[in-house]
């Protein structure tokens, strides 16, 4: 078959080819645009939510990320405490081991007709070391068993010193604590401690030894330095 205008035919060959030339490397271009786009919104998918969202929304991610950072970068604040000032104005004195002795009186609280039986009281008005007067104690026991032994009994006792000052102690043997006191006794802390010679004579009277150890403490408590 003959075209029916052969004079075209260069001319359209020569139109196909231009077209070719540009329409090729547009769509090459267009591959490749696509292709970037792609690899860009894959990895920046975050950040394109990120471009979406309100700017306050966006602070909250960046307070997020500052506060994620590694815990060498994080500067804290020392911790300011204020120190405690003691007054050292104490003064500890002993008296040594000593056996006390005086009469006592055992007292039927219950009226039972027996002695002693719980709940009985021992009261001594005078108990003092053997060559001497001082320290004198004034003791009131109230037993908890019959049986001293068993369960000692609950014992309170003034104690009065040599230099006129005394001391208040309660608790069972052999430890006592001393609890306060008169004068400038009165603000003391310290101990009375027993020993196991505790005796008991048919007429009533008792002995026992003791060591008592106490301190004087500052009349200025500890006080907290504010400033």
């Amino acid at each position: 078959a003959t075209l029916p205008y052969p004079n075209m035919l260069p001319k359209i060959e020569n139109m196909e080819n231009k077209m070719n030339a540009k329409v090729i490397p547009m769509v090459l271009l267009m591959i490749a645009s696509v292709y970037f786009c792609c690899e860009m919104f894959e990895g920046k998918d975050f950040t394109m939510r990120q471009l979406q969202m309100s700017p306050r929304a966006r602070s909250n991610i960046r307070s997020n990320k500052q506060f994620q950072k590694p815990s060498q970068h994080v500067i804290t604040q020392p911790v300011v405490t204020h120190p405690v000032i003691t007054q050292p104005n104490e003064k500890c004195k002993s008296v040594p081991q000593t056996t006390y002795q005086g009469l006592s009186n055992l007292i039927d609280v219950n009226g039972s007709g027996e002695l002693p039986t719980q709940g009985d009281v021992s009261i001594a008005n005078t108990l003092t070391p053997i060559n001497s007067d001082f320290p004198s104690i004034k003791a009131i026991c109230t037993l908890t068993d019959p049986d001293t032994s068993a369960s000692p009994p609950f014992c309170t006792l003034e104690t009065t010193l040599v230099e006129g000052g005394k001391l208040i102690a309660m608790g069972t043997p052999p430890s006592l604590a001393i609890v306060g006191g008169t004068g400038e006794y009165s603000n003391v802390s310290g101990m009375i401690t027993t020993n196991q010679t505790f005796t008991r004579g048919v007429d009533g009277s008792i002995s026992f030894g003791a060591l008592i150890e106490y301190c004087i403490l500052g009349k200025e408590r500890q006080t907290l330095n504010n400033e």
